[in-house]
């Protein structure tokens, strides 16, 4: 199946990601799928810590599940005055 995705692909696209050029969103996770990827988004911080559990072999899937910051409020001095 990976195969199949990496022929959809122009070897120029394929050659802009290898290269690290600009490419879209969906190029850069067709690619990805493509090579048996997933691609994942982490909060700032957070994959370095996810990398370091795996490192040592600790079980992740039972961790506290990581809660959502409120942007509002923890950034709420940056408003623009009323």
């Amino acid at each position: 199946m990976a195969q199949s995705r990496v022929k959809l692909m122009r070897q120029g696209t394929v050659s802009k990601v290898e290269n690290g050029l600009d490419v879209t969103l969906d190029t850069f996770l067709t690619y990805a799928a493509a090579l048996g990827l997933e691609v994942a988004l982490v909060p700032i911080g957070r994959a370095a810590i996810l990398q370091a559990d795996r490192v040592a072999g600790e079980d992740t899937s039972t961790a506290a599940p990581w809660k959502p910051t409120d942007l509002l409020s923890e950034f709420d001095h940056l408003k623009d005055p009323e």
